[in-house]
């Protein structure tokens, strides 16, 4: 929970949720907030409420051209990081032995 707020954010619920759901570690704080706090408990309550009837849906059936019709609609994007590195590599090396 970030301290300029006075209610646990959507997001900081969804997280608090996913911990619990896991046995992973939660915040302390959103916890402690959640004991004190009626009106985000009630929140809480709808969140779990909201993702039960979501997991209960049954999973649409996807046609077999499903991922490659996805894939090709996305923007391929160049990794810059990998460019520079590819590119440098070859100037450090001879750097190195020189």
């Amino acid at each position: 929970m970030r301290l300029n707020q006075k209610h646990i954010t959507p997001d900081e619920m969804s997280d608090y949720l996913d911990s619990v759901r896991d046995s992973r570690p939660y915040s302390k704080k959103t916890k402690r907030h959640l004991d004190q706090c009626d009106l985000c408990r009630i929140e809480l309550k709808e969140f779990r409420r909201l993702f039960s009837m979501i997991r209960s849906c049954d999973a649409p059936e996807l046609s077999s051209r499903f991922t490659s019709r996805v894939m090709k609609q996305i923007p391929r994007t160049v990794n810059r990081t990998a460019e520079w590195f590819r590119m440098a590599l070859p100037v450090a090396a001879t750097v190195m032995i020189a």
